[in-house]
Parts: C-alpha cells; sequence; structure tokens
C-alpha cells in the first residue's frame, strides 16, 4: 500500500497497524493528532512526516529509510514521542517535546529556534550532526539521561563546524563519544553530568575560525578518556570545572 496526499492534506491520527506487509509514503504528510506504528511496517521512503500530535512506533514497525521526521506542535502543550529509530529528526515549534523511551537517530538533530526537546532519563544515540539553534534553553536532560554518539567511521559536528556562530551552546546531562570516529564541537558545552570520549573516538574540541570552544563540567561528576583521542583547538579548549579526571588508554 502506498499513502499519497496533497499539501494541503492532512490526517487527524494515522495508525499502522496488522499483521505482515508494508506501507510506504508516497509523499509527504501532515498529522495533526497522534500518529500510532504498531506493526506491520510504514515505510518513510525519502519524505518528510509532519507530526504536531504525539507519536508512539516500534523500532521494527517504522522503516526511516532516509525520511525527516518533524516533532512541531505549537500549542503549548507538551509532545511525547515513544520509541522509533529516526533517520533526520527535528523539533520545531514552541511545545516540549519530551523523549518517553531510548530514541536512535541514524544521521541528524536539529533543534529549531524556539524549540525544545527534553530528553528526560532516557538515552539520546545520535549518528551523525547535532544542529541547535535555540541554545541551552533548547534541550534537557535529568538523572541518568544521555546523548550518546556512537558512529563508527563518520565525522559528526556538534554545532555547524563551517559556520560556528549559525548554531548556538549546548547544556547536556552525560554526554559520550563512543567507537571508532572524528567529533567536532563547534560550540561550548556545559555538561551536569559526566563526559566520556572512549573506544577510539577522536573529538577536536573547536571549528573553523572558532578556536576558542570550551567544555564546562560540574564539580561532582568526572571527564573520562580511556581509548579515545582529544585535540584541544584553542587554549581554554581542555575540559574544565569536573571534579575528576580519569584519563588512560
Amino acid at each position: 500500500h502506498t499513502i499519497v496526499t496533497k499539501a494541503t492534506d492532512t490526517f487527524y491520527e494515522l495508525i499502522i497497524d496488522g499483521t505482515g506487509g508494508s506501507v510506504v509514503l508516497g509523499s509527504n504528510i501532515i498529522v495533526t493528532g497522534h500518529i500510532k506504528i504498531l506493526n506491520a511496517e510504514l515505510n518513510a521512503s525519502n519524505k518528510t512526516m509532519n507530526i504536531r500530535g504525539n507519536w508512539t512506533a516500534s523500532n521494527t514497525a517504522f522503516n526511516a529509510s532516509t525520511s525527516i521526521v518533524r516533532f512541531e506542535r505549537n500549542d503549548g502543550t507538551p509532545q511525547y514521542i515513544d520509541g522509533g529509530r529516526f533517520y533526520d529528526i527535528l523539533f520545531a515549534g514552541s511545545s516540549e517535546k519530551i523523549a518517553q523511551s531510548t530514541l536512535f537517530i541514524d544521521r541528524d538533530l536539529t533543534i529549531n529556534a524556539g524549540a525544545r526537546f527534553n530528553g528526560g532519563t532516557q538515552t539520546i544515540y545520535v549518528t551523525r550532526h547535532w544542529y541547535n539553534y535555540e541554545g541551552n534553553n533548547g534541550f534537557t536532560q535529568t538523572g541518568g539521561g544521555k546523548v550518546v554518539f556512537n558512529a563508527v567511521g563518520v565525522t559528526s559536528y556538534i554545532g555547524n563546524y563551517n559556520s560556528p556562530t549559525s548554531t548556538k551552546e549546548t547544556t547536556f546531562n552525560h554526554l559520550s563519544f563512543e567507537g571508532i570516529a572524528t567529533r567536532y564541537i563547534a560550540n561550548n558545552l556545559t555538561i551536569n553530568g559526566n563526559l566520556f570520549n572512549v573506544s577510539g573516538s577522536n573529538l577536536y574540541v573547536g571549528a573553523v575560525g572558532f578556536a576558542s570552544t570550551q567544555i564546562i563540567g560540574t564539580a561532582g561528576c568526572s571527564f573520562n578518556m580511556d581509548g579515545g583521542i582529544l585535540y584541544l583547538l584553542g587554549t581554554e579548549s581542555f575540559p574544565k570545572n569536573f571534579g575528576g579526571y580519569n584519563i588512560s588508554g
């Protein structure tokens, strides 16, 4: 089955359920209410999904392919995101977007100006780039919540490496860089939990024309590096203010 809509058409609620089979998006879609992807398969192809209600999906039922999923509720009511493996994910609109389970992003995560993404106590896996256009108010996590960059053989940017002033700093809870890959931190980071650079991760602190990038830690937490490499592109680039430093390997 293929879903094809006009640009002005909208779904109120969209539920994908059943035994076996696949539903393929043949056009971009807008869902003003809730979407549930429970069984069978929704193949998003290379389309854009504009979601304005809550999202529920199993990792196996949603095939993101090379799609963009935009969470864009804008009425002040929280928008809940439960499950799914995404390709590109984007947060827009004033309503707080709240993760209710582990999320996997196989390419880029973008927070538009005015948007807020609350990762809660969940783990957010990001393969490639993190673009925050809102600043510190754009992202929050608590407790054991963490963001993990876990790609292998992929270059990742935290902020816009080639134009770092176009993106803004982020406050993370726990942050971990894992796997043999290269990452560039283009904007200042504040870390309220622990910071890890491990397992062959090459981490550059700084960007083109913006070598003053800083990582500010918290006294009750630690910076941990085992098997990773840290490249400092400015005199203030070494992670500071952590209560502990565990560096080996």
